[in-house]
């Protein structure tokens, strides 16, 4: 089996070019307009798994301190039960773009029980109050928007503009 190899500006292009230049490059060598990305399955998927991940996920801060990343779980999952699913006749594999946008909501499901393990009950620890279930749920969709709205500038900026790599895209060497 070959491997793809994802299509990259170089370090010249990067420094050269104007960000419609970037734009018009990326819509002509990455964009995949006719895959399907955010559909109904991949967000009901991603709900989803996201809300039994983020079970586990309490559980596992709630007994060790340590929340776990869900991203991958998420994806493995979903590929697999969407591989079975159309081995028996029963809809369709999902694309990649769906997996992609099925993991950015099963992470954030996820990522939801990080405050509910670690500040907010350090917070209750060293003050010795309990903070009522509705602070506790405005405080989070706080966050959560506050996450939101600073990730979608943030990404168009340092990925789209100044072409950095996630850090998982980068090679050792």
């Amino acid at each position: 089996m070959s491997r793809m190899a994802i299509k990259q500006l170089s370090e010249e292009q990067i420094q050269s070019m104007s960000l419609e230049e970037k734009d018009r490059w990326w819509l002509e060598h990455c964009f995949k307009g006719d895959m399907p990305q955010l559909t109904l399955r991949s967000a009901i998927t991603g709900m989803l798994i996201g809300g039994i991940l983020s079970i586990t996920n309490l559980y596992v801060g709630v007994k060790t301190g340590w929340t776990l990343g869900v991203g991958i779980t998420s994806v493995v999952l979903a590929f697999a039960m969407f591989k079975i699913l159309s081995r028996f006749g029963i809809g369709s594999e999902i694309s990649v773009l769906e997996n992609n946008a099925m993991q950015s909501i099963a992470t954030s499901a996820g990522y939801m029980t990080a405050p509910l393990v670690s500040s907010i009950a350090a917070y209750m620890v060293v003050t010795g109050t309990m903070i009522p279930q509705y602070q506790t749920m405005v405080w989070i969709s706080l966050l959560s928007l506050l996450g939101v709205f600073f990730a979608f500038p943030l990404k168009k900026r340092f990925i789209n503009d100044e072409q950095l790599p996630f850090p998982e895209g980068r090679q050792r060497v």
